[in-house]
């Protein structure tokens, strides 16, 4: 359950963190 979640929050974040390096 804890892992599931952990590797969801952190794919959101690298892919947001992408997202920003797109527009920037």
């Amino acid at each position: 359950m804890w892992l599931k979640m952990s590797i969801d929050v952190y794919r959101k974040v690298i892919s947001l963190n992408l997202y920003c390096r797109v527009i920037l």
